[in-house]
Formats: C-alpha cells, structure tokens, sequence
C-alpha cells in the first residue's frame, strides 16, 4: 500500500516512564517521542518516505541484539531547531533501518 498510494509513514521510538492520572498520559517522555518523530519532516520532506527513528535508550536496549546492525547514526547538522537540537542532544537519535535486521527472516 505505501508504493502503490505513495504513502509515508514515520514511527519514533523511545524508552522512558510515562505519568498516568485516570485517562491521561503525560511526562518528558512523550516530548521526546514527538521531537524524534519530528525528524522525518528535516531528513524526509518528501511525503511518500518511511523512516524509524530511535533514542539512545533504544539503542543501547538494542545492543548484542539482531536489531543492532540497522541502527545508524544520523547528520545532526542538517538539524536548525534549536528544542530539536537539544532534545536530540539529551537523548540521542538514531535511524533504524529494517534491511540491518535481515536475519529476522530467516527465523
């Protein structure tokens, strides 16, 4: 479906704590999700693209694993906000790219 429609899709992944009162989340967290998420707008303008971004807690949760050889780091001098910038700074930000993991296929 994404090739067919040209459609994107952009996943960020981070490992924290999250807040929970009643039915609502929140925490510092759910930030750095969002600004990880928010790199695909920087490095992928293009709509159609598919990219995964990661923290440096997933990367090091990652590590001796069959995930590590996908994980790249990425040109953080394309990055000019300045809350992105010290977001990414604080905890890391990493591409992860499926073709690194392709021993999953032959599980």
């Amino acid at each position: 479906m994404l090739e067919r429609f040209k459609l994107g899709i952009s996943v960020a992944a981070h490992k924290g704590d999250l807040n929970v009162l009643r039915s609502y989340l929140y925490g510092s967290n759910i930030h750095t999700t969002f600004y990880l998420e928010q790199l695909t707008r920087v490095f992928y303008p293009a709509r159609e693209s598919i990219s995964v971004a990661i923290s440096g807690k997933v990367k090091e949760s990652a590590q001796g694993t069959i995930w590590e050889p996908g994980i790249q780091e990425l040109d953080k001098s394309k990055i000019t906000s300045e809350r992105l910038r010290s977001r990414i700074e604080e905890h890391g930000a990493y591409w992860f790219i499926a073709e690194g993991a392709t021993k999953l296929i032959d599980l």
